[in-house]
């Protein structure tokens, strides 16, 4: 068969939507009509995930052979009518992906385009078993969560999780499969980690969700998993860090930026703020540097489209577009332009906690984040502290040189660093205990050779004039303790507020740590034996690893607090300063980097001093003892210096 060449549209203001025609089984066979933005007929469109995979699905359009990937064909069959012909707009086959002029128009359309359609078909690839359950009582949750009055609901839910529960346990004969497993089979599918896929939610008029042939409406997916994901976080959940993790880390982020934009898009809303002056910390709209750090860790084809695949929805926060969408233009000065936007309108260094001093992008100034890197541990934690007290940001951009300009001081400067990094959490598919536990032991010789050989440890004196103990080392381990950031809550809220965690959580994590600590930093297995006197010799293994393993597993406190470490201090290395502090920060730190406290950021950063009284950024860092703002405040204001970063 012939191959399909794409004729040119008239007009900027054109599009394509794609004609499927009806069919029950055999060949899919579509035509691509040309129709005005101005003038469209209904159409829905389609939000699905390119699975980075090869162009060997086939269907006919206009008689002639066009290849898509075998996703985009297996969304197809499922969305094709029996009788009746249906209008869709898909990206793949609507563009011309070979036309570098024609991505150009037709992205900058893309917000409108699914403004515009009278539904959005997310299509997360075809079932399973367990997402045909999961799907069930997603709606089931929903419903309850929605319907029934406050008294009946806890009840009602309770039951329905545990019979949820039992039916994953049923889903495969002989085999057992636990809810944890079963909603990771939804949450894992790639439409999940796709940057597209905010803003083509987020701006839709209505969604449904299918996975093969089962449907839901979005709402009650995102209502019903979240119910789920908070009864799985009681302390016998079977993945404790599940509300954190797979779940709400993928579905609360379209939630909370579709919230978001809805209150903001809300005329009433407007219309009260203007009454009644709301505060502007209760404002709807997120900042922009808020927008660009929610969607770091999603995945784009183009590493361009991690700036481009935003701008339909900060076009439709009113948000003035640092450039027009080119493909054309250099990785490097999309970055930069988009960078410089957030900090001038934001006026705000709080971008600067998404440099991870990657320099995978050549050319790219360090105070300029790489969107691209989604490998490197985020700091999603920093509203938590105020090293630098209250002081406001002070800063400048020289645009012609890339140089940033801000003011700060130098707390010290790194002694050593450990030898060891802290592998990445259980979702990497390179993840293994036994690095962990390496880890955790290189660092806490690293603070002191005798928490891994004695019995009992003796604290040593601390630079802040306090004893340096098994609690201090574990609390670095879990960066003070701070609250995860919730991805569901008021991000904005949060930003003029120093989050202290209660007496009673801090009591449970002093509890948690003190039951891991003499487990997971015995090196031999003669020390954990001594220091497991209490428990059942068969717990104790010959192999040291095994031994910790069982030992975790048989304390549910200290399995708890090990999971909690892994998620901290996943990619980071502990590092020690002149003048005694301890903390952790991103791999890149190495001997003679200076921690400098920036005015307006919360935490430390850690910079590298160049030729000519420049600096290299490298990322935030924790500083045990530094992250209150005491040492700013004595700092003598007069000692306050410039900071030029390239």
């Amino acid at each position: 068969m012939e191959k399909y060449e794409y004729i040119s549209l008239a007009e900027k203001r054109f599009i394509r939507v794609l004609k499927l025609k009806p069919g029950n089984s055999g060949d899919l066979c579509c035509d691509l009509i040309p129709v005005s933005l101005d003038k469209l007929p209904k159409y829905e469109a389609l939000s699905y995930s390119w699975d980075s995979q090869e162009l060997t699905g086939r269907i006919s359009c206009h008689g002639k052979q066009l290849s898509v990937t075998p996703n985009c064909e297996a969304a197809l069959r499922r969305l094709r009518l029996q009788w009746d012909s249906r209008l869709l707009w898909i990206d793949a086959i609507c563009i011309d992906q070979s036309s570098v002029v024609e991505r150009n128009q037709q992205v900058a359309h893309m917000g409108e385009i699914y403004t515009m359609a009278k539904r959005v078909v997310v299509w997360i690839g075809e079932g399973s078993p367990e997402t045909l359950l999961a799907f069930q009582y997603f709606e089931r949750v929903a419903v309850t969560g929605m319907l029934l009055r406050k008294d009946t609901q806890a009840r009602m839910l309770d039951l329905q999780i545990k019979r949820f529960k039992e039916e994953s346990k049923n889903l495969h004969e002989g085999n057992f499969t636990s809810l944890d497993g079963v909603l990771k089979d939804v949450f894992s599918r790639s439409w999940f980690s796709r940057l597209w896929t905010i803003q083509e939610v987020a701006l839709a008029r209505r969604i449904d969700v299918m996975c093969g042939s089962a449907k839901i409406n979005f709402n009650h997916f995102a209502a019903g998993s979240r119910i789920v994901a908070q009864l799985q976080e009681g302390p016998d959940t079977e993945s404790p860090l599940l509300g954190h993790g797979v779940l709400s880390g993928h579905i609360a982020l379209h939630v909370r930026i579709m919230d978001s934009l809805k209150r903001y898009r809300d005329w009433k809303v407007k219309l009260a703020e203007f009454i009644f002056r709301y505060p502007k910390s209760e404002s709807p709209k997120l900042s922009r540097s808020t927008i660009l750090e929610l969607g770091r860790d999603k995945m784009t084809s183009d590493p361009k489209d991690k700036i481009f695949g935003l701008y339909g929805l900060l076009s439709a926060m009113d948000f003035k577009l640092a450039q027009d969408i080119d493909y054309s233009k250099s990785l490097v000065q999309i970055y930069t332009d988009e960078t410089v936007a957030a900090l001038t309108e934001d006026n705000s260094l709080d971008i600067f906690y998404n440099i991870t001093g990657s320099e995978s992008v050549p050319g790219l100034p360090s105070w300029v984040p790489d969107w691209s890197d989604t490998t490197s541990p985020r700091c999603t934690t920093h509203w938590s502290f105020c090293a630098a007290g209250e002081d406001p940001p002070r800063f400048g951009i020289h645009r012609v040189d890339a140089k940033l300009l801000c003011r700060g001081r130098i707390l010290d400067i790194v002694e050593s660093v450990s030898n060891k990094i802290m592998p990445p959490a259980k979702g990497d598919k390179n993840w293994r205990f036994e690095d962990v536990i390496d880890a955790v032991q290189d660092w806490a010789a690293f603070c002191d050779p005798e928490f891994i050989t004695e019995f009992r440890h003796v604290p040593q004196k601390y630079v802040t004039g306090e004893l340096f103990s098994a609690e201090s080392f574990c609390d670095i381990l879990i960066r003070g303790g701070t609250i995860l950031s919730d991805p569901y809550g008021e991000l904005e809220a949060t930003r003029d507020v120093y989050r202290r965690i209660s007496t009673e959580r801090v009591r449970q994590q002093e509890t948690s740590a003190m039951c891991w600590f003499p487990i997971a930093t015995a090196a031999t297995t003669d020390v954990l034996y001594r220091r497991m006197s209490d428990y059942p010799e068969s717990l104790v293994s010959d192999d040291i690893l095994t031994g910790i393993s069982l030992a975790l597993a048989a304390h549910p406190l200290a399995k708890r607090y090990h999971q909690l470490v892994e998620l901290m201090s996943q990619g980071l290395r502990m590092f020690k300063t002149e003048y005694g502090f301890l903390g952790t920060a991103l791999p890149t730190i190495q001997k003679d980097d200076e921690v400098v406290l920036i005015a307006g950021l919360r935490m430390p950063f850690i910079l590298r001093p160049l030729a000519g009284q420049e600096y290299r950024i490298l990322g935030p860092a924790y500083v045990s003892g530094a992250m209150g703002g005491g040492w700013w405040k004595d700092c003598d204001p007069l000692k306050d210096q410039e900071f030029v970063l390239v």
